[in-house]
């Protein structure tokens, strides 16, 4: 049952300002924002760290897939954080809303991910005792085992999706014993809000994958409904949109994408779900072709409006710096990963190229996302540093310019913190002084791929 609400305070244009209520705690945070995302044990260890950044009850996302290594990493720092004046996980996640969500690259190109497989398998593991038809750990071990192969017969297809529904254990179906798994592994996080692993929405080849993914999300919102009945602790339901880039072609509104509102329409008019939750796979490439954006603009008005009309939350996950575009088009949230990637986040352990081994840095006065060799040139000019934000420092140490984990942890994810807590207040005082476009108008310096949401539609 929904219980979360949105009120709008003011609107210019279609960016709004406004609140998200949740009756059950009677606590609510402000929106719109562009609110941190937690990919594993690193960014926990930035956030934590740096909890003071976070303004009062913003939103955090956090990878699903990686849910027992996060865990593991925030208790391990919780004496640290005590002796720092620092609050645990627990706490964080009692003064700010998890949205736990499942990146879509995992379950699709499968046999390219097997390291989050590995994960995926040993959270499931652990959760499944706890799901109802309660196996015992060594069927567990047995089960999360064959999610995984059924996971690699899924390879860019929809097999594992459909053979779960097929294949039982007792009398229970893979289908629900994995939905369930997924509702127990998000709810140890804490999560507020789950946007569970859906069937990503493919191509014009899976004309049948919107009504697949609007089913499993039926079907996962029918199953926390039920648990809530009964009065058991279980996150809020998402209702979860996850695409693959060839979705959205130049300028062209394809019947799968009418079909993709018109199910999201059905479903958020039942009282069911608590918001949405939208991923979009190879946004830069996308975002190089204007047509290709207005495309995916059309869409996320619709989406827009529809969870206006029933007054609830709406976020795009990891579409960084184009968030400043969803809340320009009345988004609630969007989020940023904290090395400022744009596309698939659960990449499988390599040699990297050291320009990519430091990360990227948000140079808000620049309009650009510096390297850590422009971050270099920067301190040897007269500037002697990145522009001045609240909370942070402004250049690296040489210890830090010297390793480039804690040039990510001590320097460079912080910064980012803060340069967004930056764009998230002056995109609100604009709003207040009754701009209509803020997000758009501040992307356009930006070079590509970015610049092409800086652009206002034309259709």
């Amino acid at each position: 049952m929904k219980t979360t609400s949105i009120t709008v305070m003011k609107k210019s244009g279609r960016a709004q300002l406004g609140n998200v209520f949740f009756t059950d705690s009677k606590s609510e945070a402000a929106f719109s924002q562009i609110v941190p995302y937690i990919k594993g044990r690193e960014d926990v260890e930035v956030l934590l760290k740096n909890a003071p950044l976070l303004k009062k009850k913003q939103p955090v996302e956090v990878n699903g897939y990686n849910i027992p290594g996060i865990i593991t990493r925030a208790t391990s720092l919780e004496e640290l954080l005590l002796s720092r004046g620092r609050l645990p996980y627990s706490k964080i996640a009692i003064n700010h809303p998890l949205i736990v969500s499942y990146p879509p690259e995992v379950l699709w190109i499968s046999d390219s991910k097997p390291t989050a497989l590995k994960r995926l398998r040993s959270g499931l593991k652990k959760a499944l005792p706890a799901t109802e038809s309660s196996p015992s750990p060594s069927d567990a071990d047995k089960i999360s085992e064959e999610f995984v192969l059924l996971a690699h017969d899924g390879n860019e297809n929809y097999r594992f999706w459909t053979n779960m529904m097929e294949r039982k254990f007792e009398e229970t179906p893979y289908s629900k014993l994995f939905m369930e798994s997924i509702i127990e592994l998000s709810n140890g996080a804490r999560a507020t809000f789950l946007a569970p692993p859906t069937p990503i929405i493919g191509g014009e080849k899976w004309t049948r994958s919107p009504t697949l993914a609007h089913r499993y999300n039926l079907a996962y919102a029918h199953l926390i409904n039920d648990k809530q009945d009964t009065g058991d602790r279980v996150p809020k339901c998402l209702y979860n949109l996850d695409f693959n880039s060839e979705m959205f072609k130049p300028d062209d509104w394809s019947p799968m994408l009418e079909e993709v509102v018109r199910n999201t329409r059905l479903a958020m008019g039942e009282n069911l779900f608590d918001g949405m939750n939208v991923s979009v796979r190879g946004l830069s490439r996308i975002s190089f072709s204007v047509a290709r954006v207005r495309t995916l603009n059309r869409l996320m008005r619709l989406l827009n409006d529809i969870c206006l009309q029933n007054l609830v939350p709406i976020n795009f996950s990891r579409f960084g710096l184009i968030g400043l575009h969803a809340i320009d088009e009345g988004s609630t949230f969007s989020s940023f990963p904290l090395n400022l990637a744009l596309d698939d986040i659960m990449l499988e352990p390599t040699r990297m190229n050291p320009e990519y081994l430091y990360g990227r840095i948000l140079n808000k006065d620049a309009g650009e996302l510096y390297n850590k060799q422009q971050v270099e040139k920067v301190l040897q000019g007269p500037k002697k540093g990145l522009p001045e934000l609240e909370g942070v420092g402004r250049a690296p140490s040489i210890l830090q310019l010297e390793n480039p984990v804690r040039y990510r942890i001590d320097f460079s994810k912080t910064y980012n913190i803060a340069a967004f807590n930056w764009l998230n207040t002056h995109w609100r005082e604009e709003v207040e002084k009754g701009e209509i476009a803020p997000g758009k108008e501040y992307l356009q310096k930006f070079e590509a791929p970015y610049n092409s949401w800086g652009v206002p539609p034309t259709r």
